[in-house]
């Protein structure tokens, strides 16, 4: 089961899909950026995909949980999505958003 959250998009800007439902999220720990050419940033710092994982790790490593929201543009290949989603998605107590726009909204979604 999937639920979708509003959150204003801390990434860097990218044209994120549309998504009409949504409810408010409080808290995002950690933004990753799919920019339209396919490049990953973490808090707006350029990243590999291949550091991902361990830098977010060692990120989390302090708290109990958190929660990552990926901000990609929707011009972005459906796979390099999937690819930063499976890099996040082993990382143990890390809950995981994707950030979509409001139809007639700036404001950003998330769908966890």
């Amino acid at each position: 089961m999937s639920s979708l959250y509003l959150t204003k998009s801390q990434g860097l800007p990218v044209n994120l899909p549309q998504a009409a439902t949504a409810e408010q999220q409080a808290k995002v720990d950690f933004n990753v950026t799919v920019d339209e050419s396919g490049a990953i940033f973490l808090n707006r710092e350029p990243i590999a995909l291949e550091s991902l994982q361990a830098e977010v790790t060692l990120a989390l490593a302090s708290k109990e949980a958190g929660l990552a929201t990926i901000n990609a543009d929707e011009a972005v290949p459906h796979g390099r999505v999937v690819a930063v989603m499976d890099q996040l998605r082993s990382i143990e107590g890390l809950r995981l958003g994707i950030a979509t726009q409001a139809p007639g909204s700036d404001d950003g979604a998330e769908v966890e």
